[in-house]
């Protein structure tokens, strides 16, 4: 069945994520039923006050091929791969969760249509090709985790118009090319995972300017060159992997 919602052209809020989001479970038939308000359905959750759906979850929900081509969502057309519209038809979400599942293609680079997103997971996946640079006009994007896929290419230096972002996640793929020393514009960083991939070159002589990085894994790459003496301007770091790299440094001296 067919859910005819009105559209609403984005607006923002400001407020916090909605403690209300959902986690879907393993049944959807409920989904399916035309007499359901959307903001009841399983995965979904609305701000309470206007009703406009605008987080949606599907983590470890295991879903293959098309099973997902005939279910709507206030004009969310989910299927094996993500449609080019995605974000025209669901325009207000601010949580948008595929982690665990076999999702693939090309992330959509009309995905910064959706410029309401705070939290973006789609790891774990099969998602291929580039990471589109138009994530970058996310920069409301707190959380963006895009490991366990098959993506390529370089990260694009766009990462570094996310001001907001505290987590970026995108290990465990075939990333190559240069960390982008854009990243270090965000001074909000928290996390930062790029273990596993191809990454080369010398670590960012500027990484001290994250100031509020906690968790840094960039091992199991091809970074080379000297450790950065900045990395002693980390005083929040908690957790440093560096390691199967041909980077030199005593990296204790520089932390003490």
């Amino acid at each position: 069945m067919i859910v005819e919602e009105p559209y609403h052209r984005p607006t923002c809020s400001s407020r916090n994520l909605s403690t209300k989001s959902l986690i879907l479970q393993q049944h959807l038939s409920h989904n399916m039923d035309h007499h359901t308000s959307v903001c009841n359905w399983v995965g979904v959750s609305c701000a309470s006050s206007i009703g406009e759906s605008n987080t949606l979850n599907l983590t470890n929900m295991n879903l293959t091929g098309t099973v997902l081509h005939n279910w709507e969502i206030s004009r969310f057309y989910l299927s094996g791969s993500l449609p080019e519209n995605i974000c025209r038809h669901f325009p207000n979400l601010e949580v948008l969760y595929l982690t665990s599942n076999e999702f693939f293609g090309q992330i959509p680079s009309s995905i910064d249509e959706c410029r309401c997103l705070q939290n973006l997971s789609l790891s774990i996946n099969r998602f291929s090709g580039n990471i589109p640079r138009s994530i970058g006009n996310l920069t409301r994007l707190r959380m963006l985790y895009l490991g366990g896929n098959n993506l390529e290419g370089e990260i694009p230096s766009e990462i570094g118009n996310l001001l907001s972002l505290e987590i970026f996640a995108a290990q465990n793929m075939s990333l190559v090319g240069p960390m982008p020393a854009s990243i270090l514009n965000l001074s909000s960083l928290k996390e930062i995972y790029l273990y596993n991939n191809s990454i080369s070159g010398s670590i960012p002589s500027n990484i001290g300017a994250c100031s509020n990085l906690q968790k840094l894994s960039l091992s199991f790459n091809r970074f080379n060159g000297f450790i950065p003496r900045s990395i002693g301007n980390l005083t929040k770091l908690e957790e440093i992997y560096l390691g199967d790299n041909d980077v030199e440094g005593k990296l204790l001296h520089l932390i003490i």
